[in-house]
């Protein structure tokens, strides 16, 4: 197929799409080094806080397990840290455990926080956009595609933008 495609395109633009198919694959990795961090920070984060909570409220059982689930949901963008604390939250409130109801809906709040000011940075650093750019593409692609856009955009923005600094293409000025 690959073979096939670059049969259709003039010879003049191999260079070009090697080129691409080297900064999206460095930039991919990148994605995924970043969000790691992301993961790792955000474990830490819910560690802290939630042990915390269970140190007011002795009622987290499985701590570490607990922080680790909710890092991996967090990471994915249309559930978030949300899918599970604000629930859980919840039902403490319903069961009468204002404590414990109070603690997760504070923990999640910082939580919400600290990602949202953290995300844009840490994924902009990794794949050489700035932050403000970053987080529009990060909308943009979310509004338009999903959650394939929200990834999908920032990575192809990237690779033009990596690719005009080579000066293969001239996009911007």
């Amino acid at each position: 197929i690959a073979d096939f495609l670059r049969r259709q395109v003039p010879e003049r633009f191999h260079p070009i799409l090697n080129s691409s198919k080297e900064v999206f694959v460095s930039t991919i990795l990148k994605f995924i080094k970043a969000y790691l961090i992301l993961m790792v920070l955000m474990f830490f984060e819910l560690l802290i806080l939630l042990g915390i909570t269970d140190i007011i409220t002795g009622q987290i059982p499985y701590l570490i397990l607990v922080c680790a689930l909710t890092a991996i949901v967090d990471v994915l963008p249309i559930l978030g840290t949300g899918t599970v604390l604000i629930p859980w939250s919840l039902i403490a409130l319903i069961m009468g455990n204002w404590q414990l109801s109070i603690c997760l809906a504070v923990s999640y709040i910082i939580v919400a926080i600290v990602r949202n000011f953290l995300e844009p940075k840490i994924i902009g650093q990794s794949i050489g956009l700035h932050p403000l750019v970053t987080l529009f593409c990060m909308y943009f692609g979310l509004k338009i595609l999903g959650f394939v856009g929200m990834i999908g955009v920032p990575l192809i923005v990237i690779t033009i933008v990596k690719i005009q600094e080579t000066g293969k293409i001239k996009i911007f000025k």
